[in-house]
Order: structure tokens, then sequence, then C-alpha cells
């Protein structure tokens, strides 16, 4: 039986993670397929500033794509994104 893999957008997923040093990230993908990490220390309320990076870009992702992050232990403070993606 074949599986048909939906192409309409069907709505955001995203993960954050926190580092040791107190960085949050956070991954989502946007309605164009693009997948982006927004990037930033501290609440917003307090006024912290985020950056939000492309780092999938749009048309090369494929829509609904799951995605998760891992973290563990107290010193953990590095974040590693696939560096072989076809784009």
């Amino acid at each position: 039986m074949s599986q048909i893999i939906s192409t309409n957008y069907l709505g955001s997923t995203s993960v954050a993670i926190q580092t040791a040093s107190g960085t949050t990230l956070i991954y989502y993908q946007h309605a164009d397929s693009s997948i982006h990490q927004v990037k930033g220390v501290g609440p917003l309320s307090s006024g912290a500033k985020y950056i939000d990076n492309v780092l999938i870009p749009s048309g090369k992702g494929r829509v609904n794509t799951p995605l998760a992050a891992v973290t563990w232990g107290t010193e953990f403070d590095q974040v590693n994104v696939p560096d072989d993606i076809d784009i």
C-alpha cells in the first residue's frame, strides 16, 4: 500500500532548548517550507533580543517536516545542525 505525503501546509512544528549558558534556541518551519532557528538569551519580556536565522531556504524543505531537539546534562552548550543537507 502506498502512502501519500501531504503537500498542504498543516501548521508549524517547533522545538526549543536552552543551553547551559542560558541561550535559548527555537526551531520552527515557516509556511513557505523554510526552517528557521531563533536564538537569544533571556526572556522577551525583559527586552532580550532574539535573532531569526533561516537554516533551510524556502522550497528546499519538505512541507510538514518533523523537528526534534535533545539536550542533556549540565555542561551542554553546543548545537549541531546537519551540514550535509542538499540545498
